[in-house]
């Protein structure tokens, strides 16, 4: 929970944006409205300020009233369902009397806040009291706070009783607050942070039908912190890095709908889908950072560097603009800083094509603290000074790095030593059973990728065969077509640097690749040219025109599994 410049200018924004005057004309909509995302008061409260102290409302009955998604509100005597919104019964007979009401509680609470009555806080009721505690933090002044960033009842009385060596059974919740600011000795955010650390970890009252979502420590342990997945194009790297990132978060199928539901997005039948959009919003959040390698990328994008910053200033009664250089922080930098800021959850950096980057020049001096061992934390944890800040720069270990490479672009052999020392390699190789049931017209796409990968192995080498997920989504004659003619024949000539003879005997010569016989008599015509340079026919090769319906004839694409028929045979021959 510590606080950097970035974290604090997005509170002022929250009390700007939703000042007194603003929430006293709050409408019901913008109050809570489902999928509303940041234009709700209550999405802001929930998850737009996660680093004042992350609450989860996994029910949000909590809110006082909500807006409904797919009328899943359970039939409450205590509850009120009506036109969309569901609320509870105290608060009013319509939904508009219990808005009012709600929101002249919120009123209350950023009334007591400002006049530093935190006590009468108490009494107020809007919902929840996680909900309550974590709104009048959010109003309270930065500089001179009254309530820390801890809203559960029970981590606040334990640390009462530990820290303050008080009897806190008694207490409420403002007593408390009160004894635990007494006791802070620097700023607020370290001070919860590590609070947090002490207490709030090993609290049996962290479910998941309240706050935090806790991932699972001994499972966490069999997972690399560093890893990188390997293998040729279109074995599922890059997707399988999804997949990865969600088993260090500890998030099943069912798991990701019920933090979805949570964030009120609309869920779909589609696992995958629900991976994907839960995925992308943890990136939004800064938890997952993707980034992909290339060669111009260098140390200033990725710790930190000194970029230029155009400035306007006034003189002479005009607007001039100057040049301003400033230390920026690069992607690996801040989730790192996150990282420290929260290291009760896990924060994951995918690399993509990380081969094809320049690891001495990217990672510099760094390199050495991405170690298990040197992480912060452990017994041989190691910090260095960063070159532009001047800042003392240390890894923690609740970050991941998840990398992809290419086989085909480089071998593990050529990797640089120092990236292959400190990360663990997993292998991604083609999976030709999982199309063992697509069946293109007679064609079994699982028999023709075998062929196909078995040759380029004999005449290249395995780095460099074809991955399933080209296949994967097949289902016509004219899908097969369009990845042979944009992704499997450039890919062969790339594999081959263009042998056209070699492309041609991965395809079984199934007349993708036409042959032609080029006679020396033919071209040139002075017969003593050929005689001196001991001309001789050849064959050229060429790809067939897109055009030619060998193209659209499962016949051409059958003739690659032919191997099979050829292998039967020279069995016979010798059992013969």
């Amino acid at each position: 929970m510590m606080l950097s410049a970035e974290n604090r200018k997005l509170w002022k924004q929250f009390q700007e944006k939703w000042n007194e005057d603003k929430v006293k004309n709050m409408t019901l909509q913008e109050y809570h409205t489902s999928g509303g995302k940041d234009s709700c008061f209550a999405y802001w409260i929930e998850h737009g300020l996660d680093f004042l102290g992350r609450i989860r409302v996994v029910d949000c009955i909590r809110y006082g009233i909500y807006n409904k998604v797919n009328n899943r509100q359970k039939k409450d005597p205590l509850i009120c369902d009506e036109d969309g919104y569901a609320w509870y019964k105290r608060y009013g007979d319509t939904k508009e009397d219990a808005f009012e009401n709600i929101k002249s509680q919120i009123l209350k609470i950023i009334e007591c806040v400002k006049n530093d009555k935190i006590s009468d806080i108490d009494s107020i009721d809007c919902g929840g009291d996680i909900y309550k505690w974590k709104i009048a933090f959010c109003y309270q002044d930065m500089d001179n706070p009254k309530i820390i960033p801890i809203y559960k009842e029970e981590v606040l009385r334990k640390i009462v009783k530990q820290e303050c060596k008080k009897d806190s059974d008694k207490m409420t919740m403002s007593q408390m607050y009160e004894e635990i600011i007494k006791k802070k000795p620097r700023s607020l955010d370290i001070f919860s942070w590590e609070l947090w650390n002490k207490y709030g970890e090993d609290s049996k009252a962290e479910s998941s039908s309240n706050d935090d979502v806790q991932s699972n420590e001994k499972k966490l342990e069999s997972i690399p912190l560093n890893q990188i997945l390997y293998g040729p194009p279109g074995t599922g790297k890059t997707y399988q890095t999804i997949d990865k990132a969600f088993e260090i978060l500890n998030y099943d199928d069912k798991k990701i709908k019920i933090e979805l539901e949570s964030l009120e997005i609309a869920i779909s039948d589609n696992d995958r889908k629900n991976k994907k959009i839960l995925f992308d919003h943890l990136a939004k959040q800064g938890q997952i950072k993707f980034i992909t390698f290339h060669q111009s990328y260098g140390y200033e994008e990725f710790i930190e560097g000194i970029k230029p910053v155009i400035d306007e200033y006034s003189g002479n009664n005009e607007i001039k603009q100057g040049i301003n250089y400033q230390v920026v922080d690069g992607v690996f930098k801040r989730i790192c800083m996150e990282a420290k800021k929260n290291s009760t959850k896990p924060y994951i950096l995918i690399i993509d094509e990380i081969n094809r980057g320049n690891i001495s020049k990217i990672f510099g001096e760094l390199i050495t603290l991405i170690e298990p061992s040197k992480r912060i934390g452990n017994d041989e944890e190691l910090s260095l000074t960063l070159p532009y800040s001047g800042e003392s720069f240390g890894v923690p270990k609740n970050l991941y790095i998840i990398g992809t490479m290419n086989t085909a672009d480089r071998s593990i052999a050529l990797m640089d030593t120092a990236l292959r020392r400190r990360f663990d390699f997993i292998e991604m190789i083609p999976k030709p059973e999982l199309l063992k049931d697509k069946d293109i017209e007679e064609v079994n796409l699982q028999e023709m990728l075998e062929a196909m990968n078995e040759r380029i192995e004999f005449l290249y080498d395995r780095e460099h065969t074809i991955g399933h997920a080209f296949f994967m989504d097949i289902e016509t004659l004219t899908d097969l077509k369009k990845v042979f003619q944009n992704k499997i024949i450039p890919l062969l000539q790339e594999y081959f640097y263009e042998d056209y003879a070699k492309i041609n005997a991965v395809l079984n010569g199934n007349e993708m690749i036409e042959k032609k016989k080029i006679e020396p008599r033919n071209i040139f015509l002075n017969t003593e040219i050929i005689k001196n340079l001991d001309l001789e026919d050849k064959e050229s090769y060429k790809i067939a025109s897109f055009k030619e319906k060998i193209w659209d004839e499962s016949s051409t694409y059958s003739t690659i599994l032919n191997q099979a028929a050829n292998k039967e045979t020279n069995k016979d021959e010798q059992s013969q």
